[in-house]
């Protein structure tokens, strides 16, 4: 089941199936990263082609899915991080906003610090 975060940003694991009205959703798989201390220059590469997925989706109206194996980590971690970079957010209230969508969300800190570190807001 995707948690949809935004009309057009959702969040999901990858075990569970596509429901009907999600599908051709744009999907991006999070794997690449760890769900713990990643280099700077992996999040910035993963984080750059979700930005730009994401931007092109919502002009096109399709929707994006964030996809990690739990769903409740590093897909909510970049979800929040795009909530900082695009809209100016604060952490503190981009990750608020994130969990009251995802009430699940257990984002790790050393995964957060690794995005802080990597936008140069440690």
């Amino acid at each position: 089941m995707t948690r949809w975060v935004t009309k057009y940003l959702g969040i999901k694991d990858a075990k569970s199936r596509l429901s009907t009205d999600e599908y051709g959703s744009i999907i991006l798989d999070l794997r690449d990263m760890a769900d713990g201390p990643n280099p700077p220059e992996l999040l910035a590469r993963i984080f750059g082609k979700v930005f730009a997925t994401v931007a092109s989706a919502k002009k096109l109206g399709t929707r994006v899915i964030l996809q990690c194996e739990g769903g409740i980590s590093r897909s909510p971690a970049m979800v929040a991080a795009i909530f900082v970079y695009a809209n100016d957010m604060e952490w503190e209230d981009a990750l608020d906003l994130v969990k009251k969508k995802v009430p699940e969300a257990q984002i790790s800190l050393e995964l957060l610090d690794s995005f802080k570190e990597a936008f140069g807001q440690v």
